[in-house]
């Protein structure tokens, strides 16, 4: 579904990974890199076992832009 809840079909959507480290002070994103999916978790994992924290895992629902209005023209 678009942003206005219209059912789109035949349009292909892509969701990137990425993986935010949050300290009190500062964050890090690591992004569009050529890691899988699997390698961001994996990362996820490794850094959340050395640092002795929970890994929390958030995924978010793509947002589907609209379609372009046709003008009438042609």
């Amino acid at each position: 579904m678009n942003s206005k809840g219209t059912l789109v079909k035949g349009r292909t959507i892509a969701v990137h990974s990425k993986l935010s480290i949050i300290g009190t002070s500062q964050k890090h994103i690591i992004e569009n890199t050529k890691f899988s999916d699997a390698g961001y978790w994996w990362l996820g994992h490794e850094i959340s076992d050395f640092l002795d924290l929970e890994l929390q895992v958030i995924s978010q629902t793509p947002v589907i832009p609209p379609e372009p209005e046709h003008t009438g023209c042609c």
